[in-house]
């Protein structure tokens, strides 16, 4: 947690860091608090702040044991009660590579991309731990390359949001849209 300090023509400094506890959540789900998370993005929902994450299925600090387990899925964290993080069940099986969700609320709900090709966006109910589809739309964009999520969306019109994408091209990332 970043709080600032210093009047908005002057420099921004920082006044103080906090780390947010997951280790509770973490060890309740059966993982490896040290290596379970990655790629936490925010998300302000009904005027609370959220980070979702993606949780990899590590219960062993033995590296073989570590690859043979390791399967991906969305954590969503209350960032005002971390201990209640809350794995997300949806109505769809999980892909290995289950990561990089873009959250952002819209008409008091939920929602995040899930892939880009086709382009999914799923509703998220944290009050459930639970997400559903509820749009996939095909676009040429792209074509057979590898889109992969970034920073979450944020209002452009009203009804339009501005979203940063990775083209990965073979092994790597190349460039952003």
């Amino acid at each position: 947690l970043v709080k600032l300090s210093g009047a908005s023509a002057a420099p921004v400094r920082l006044s103080s860091l906090r780390r947010i506890p997951l280790e509770a959540a973490l060890e309740r789900l059966g993982l490896v608090p040290q290596l379970a998370t990655e790629d936490a993005v925010l998300v302000m929902f009904r005027g609370r702040a959220f980070a979702l994450a993606s949780l990899m299925e590590i219960r062993s600090w033995e590296p073989s044991e570590r690859r043979a387990s390791q399967r991906r899925r969305p954590l969503l964290i209350d960032l005002t009660s971390p201990d209640n993080a809350t794995e997300i069940r949806c109505d769809f099986k999980f892909g290995y590579w289950e990561k990089n969700w873009m959250p952002f609320e819209h008409d008091g709900k939920l929602l995040a991309i899930r892939w880009f090709s086709p382009h999914i966006v799923l509703q998220i109910f944290p009050e459930r731990g639970t997400c559903v589809e509820m749009y996939r739309t095909s676009h040429q964009f792209g074509g057979e390359l590898e889109l992969h999520g970034g920073a979450p969306p944020v209002p452009f019109t009203k009804n339009e949001y501005l979203g940063i994408v990775r083209l990965r091209l073979g092994g790597g990332t190349r460039s952003n849209h």
